[in-house]
């Protein structure tokens, strides 16, 4: 889903504006948005039934792009990338590179 207020903190549009202006039926935007905060990509405010875009650390954006290319473009076992590899390929530090890499290792994934 692509929204234009995607600014860390913003809250998002009701529901059913996002609906009508993606074109998708009401039950399927609170589904994505549900998995969304599973994932802790935004928050949903109790009883306000507001969802709000997650702030991130750098380390933890790292981590979310990794997991998002291992899990779309890599077979079990194959290789990935070191960390500098890593560093070059999602334009952030080495430092949070392997803070990433050490988060995904302690995660279990």
């Amino acid at each position: 889903m692509r929204l234009s207020c995607t600014e860390p903190g913003t809250h998002l549009p009701a529901l059913a504006k996002i609906a009508r202006d993606l074109q998708l039926p009401a039950p399927v935007v609170r589904s994505a948005l549900e998995q969304l905060a599973t994932e802790g990509l935004v928050t949903l405010h109790d009883g306000y039934h507001l969802y709000s875009v997650v702030t991130m650390t750098p380390t933890e954006r790292a981590y979310r792009l990794i997991r998002t290319v291992i899990h779309h473009s890599y077979l079990p076992g194959e290789r990935f990338m070191n960390r500098d590899e890593i560093a070059r390929t999602f334009e952030i530090g080495t430092k949070e590179a392997a803070a990433a890499v050490a988060s995904w290792s302690l995660r279990g994934c």
